[in-house]
């Protein structure tokens, strides 16, 4: 019995399989069709194997993918259907701009147009009394445009719904039965919760995202099937939790692909002994950073799809809000695929366009000719000519790209151009590191730099010693990290109740609200057979009354009002540096139920001893080129060896600079410390 994930990432698709023993597949991706890259890596798993497969994780970009302009993708033609007077709410958005004093700055495009935008006569209170019941008098007009504008799905988000979802549910009823070929999502469902432009977005979001997702999902299934693979499809979510394919939300899916590295990573820092772990993911297109405490991510409960990133700051305002939990990540648009150019000023930029998987970096050698990092890497003999599944790599090309787009540009030779372009992304990714550690008051020494990613272990130990991290893990299969990570991603359900604002809250309605949510979580678990061994956290989103952001505060049955209170002061005080005693509100109850797969664990290695390097070649740092030994992962040893060396392996390849040491730990990972 084997247990598969797969992850898809910009350049490679990802499988690894855990069961009579561990299998690791990499090939390439297919932008326009996913699905086929995934079904072709089961086909070499079914070539190696002839074992049945128990269970499937999955991370996929198709929803960013979607939103992004993939090509051969098309969105649906979406209506909006809302309370009278607020069909302009998703235009209007929020004051915050993305360039302040910007007079030309312009929003994104609603996602939906006004023309499809319509309105009913409604009206729920925000303490969720009908003020104004649902006129269905007007209903058979709007089916009529609805039917005239050839709509094919429809998002209802009714002002108030979070409090009370009546008007929805009728509304919805009605569509159904009058337009049964129209989809329809409600409000509701995706996000209980109030912020009436929070909620319409999410809202539109997982609407417009509903039909690729489901059509993405399917034809994946169906490839699965006829290759003999009856296990169920579970998918990743953004807070890095499973669920299965048939029952997920799409506006929760945005963040799929990096939430099970931080995962993984965070799991390979606890078993090694480090509460806090300082995560990095450089890939083909991005790099990420995030940060873990006692084995847990970091995470927060809303992101703005296709905004504006500016050094690893979401720029608020400058996207789509969605109101899902995401791992919390800081990113730039630096990876082995990013283009290097030289500006009108002369001033060198990596990023952010990428040469992604088709026609990638140069040195690929399909019609490629812009000099990207990969290129830097492998001019400076950084990287093997040959990477996994047989990839070749061109060297010539490479050095021919970086001449003509760097070299000659700025008067440079070759070797000091690729160093400047590993300066520059270095630079770039060391911002990120920062803000997720020193930005947030935590000490980088600190922490236990995790690197993994295709190209992450390559600028590992540089950017620690740019950020002052001592400790560097390289897991084993770092390059495929994201897709082990899944394996040991739990299965997850989680439930959101509002509470109306103002409310005097006493205990005991909290403690009935997450025993329903609890209730409700149980029950969806126990169609995977996952109920009796999930675990069950709750948090309040809490707030000084007249404050526009809330604070998430554990909280546990059997408490107290005054208890939970002191706790939101003491959290108040230790994020922002004062705390009063002013009216607190809670604002709503979340409520998330886990439960861990029962999927084989890494075996302890025994104790290895250092083999012989199998070659030598010139690797150049800034200090000029060495000979430098060339090692494969395998023949690495438990005891302490100092840099410089190249540790390489199946879909990684590890860079040991001078002034560094290494050795190989027993779950088969690399553990790097700077000495020097």
């Amino acid at each position: 019995m084997w247990h598969v994930s797969v992850d898809v990432g910009g350049t490679f698709t990802d499988l690894v399989a855990m069961g009579e023993g561990r299998l690791s597949i990499k090939v390439p991706t297919t932008p326009s069709r996913p699905e086929e890259g995934v079904l072709a890596a089961f086909e070499q798993m079914r070539e190696r194997t002839n074992g049945e497969v128990a269970s499937v994780a999955h991370a996929t970009t198709i929803a960013t993918n979607a939103l992004f302009g993939q090509v051969n993708i098309d969105l649906p033609r979406l209506a909006l259907i809302t309370t009278s007077g607020f069909k302009d709410v998703l235009a209007i958005g929020r004051q915050n701009r993305p360039r302040l004093f910007d007079v030309h700055s312009r929003r994104l495009d609603p996602l939906v147009p006004r023309e499809l935008r319509s309105e009913v006569d409604e009206r729920i209170g925000p303490d969720g009394t009908v003020q104004r019941p649902l006129k269905v008098e007007g209903l058979e007009s709007l089916a009529l445009s609805l039917e005239r504008s050839g709509a094919e799905m429809v998002a209802i988000c009714l002002i108030n719904a979070f409090a009370n979802p009546v008007h929805e549910d009728e509304l919805e009823r009605w569509m159904g039965a009058r337009l049964p070929d129209i989809d329809v999502v409600s409000s509701h469902d995706v996000c209980p919760e109030h912020r009436e432009f929070e909620r319409m977005s999410t809202t539109v979001i997982d609407a417009i995202l509903r039909p690729v997702t489901v059509e993405y999902f399917r034809r994946l299934e169906s490839g699965m099937r006829g290759m003999g693979i009856d296990a169920p499809l579970m998918v990743l979510k953004s807070d890095g939790g499973l669920s299965p394919a048939d029952c997920v939300s799409p506006a929760g899916l945005i963040e799929s692909g990096p939430a099970a590295g931080v995962v993984a990573a965070a799991r390979h820092g606890v078993r090694m002994g480090w509460d806090r772990v300082l995560t990095f993911d450089m890939g083909g297109t991005t790099a990420k950073a995030g940060v873990a405490n006692h084995g847990r991510p970091e995470v927060v409960t809303e992101y703005e799809v296709g905004g504006e990133v500016h050094v690893g700051r979401a720029i608020k305002g400058s996207g789509y809000p969605v109101r899902f939990p995401f791992i919390d990540l800081a990113e730039c648009s630096a990876g082995g695929g990013s283009i290097a150019k030289v500006d009108i000023g002369r001033s060198l930029r990596v990023g952010p366009l990428s040469a992604g998987a088709v026609p990638g970096p140069a040195c690929y050698g399909r019609g490629g000719g812009d000099a990207t990092i990969t290129d830097a890497n492998l001019s400076l003999g950084r990287l093997p000519s040959e990477l996994a599944e047989g990839f070749k790599l061109d060297r010539r090309l490479a050095q021919e790209a970086i001449e003509c787009n760097v070299g000659k540009p700025l008067g440079l030779d070759v070797e000091r151009a690729a160093l400047d372009m590993i300066e520059v992304v270095n630079s770039l990714m060391s911002r990120i590191l920062r803000i997720v550690t020193v930005e947030r008051g935590l000490y980088p020494k600190a922490h236990l730099m995790v690197a993994f990613g295709g190209a992450g272990p390559l600028h590992a130990c540089e950017l620690a010693a740019m950020v002052g991290c001592r400790d560097v893990l390289v897991p084993g299969s770092s390059g495929l990290l994201s897709a082990e990570g899944q394996l040991h991603c739990p299965v997850t359900e989680n439930r959101t109740t509002p509470f109306c604002l103002g409310e005097n809250l006493v205990m005991g309605t909290i403690e009935e609200a997450m025993a329903a949510n609890a209730d409700s979580a149980l029950m969806a678990m126990s169609r995977h057979g996952l109920d009796s061994d999930a675990t069950i956290r709750h948090s309040l989103d809490m707030r000084y009354r007249g404050q526009s952001y809330e604070i998430a505060v554990p909280v546990e049955p059997g408490g107290t009002m005054h208890i939970v209170k002191e706790r939101f002061r003491a959290l108040h005080l230790r994020l922002y540096g004062h705390a009063s005693d002013d009216l607190v509100e809670v604002v709503c109850l979340r409520s998330r139920a886990e439960a861990h797969r029962h999927v084989p664990e890494d075996v302890l290695l025994p104790p290895t001893t250092w083999e012989s390097h199998r070659t030598v070649r010139e690797v150049i740092f800034d200090r000029g080129g060495r000979q430098t030994p060339i090692f494969d992962w395998r023949s690495t040893g438990r005891d302490v060896r100092a840099g410089p060396m190249v540790i390489e392996d199946y879909g990684t390849t590890v860079l040991v600079p001078p002034g560094w040491t290494v050795a190989r730990d027993a779950w088969d990972g690399l553990w790097m410390r700077r000495v020097a």
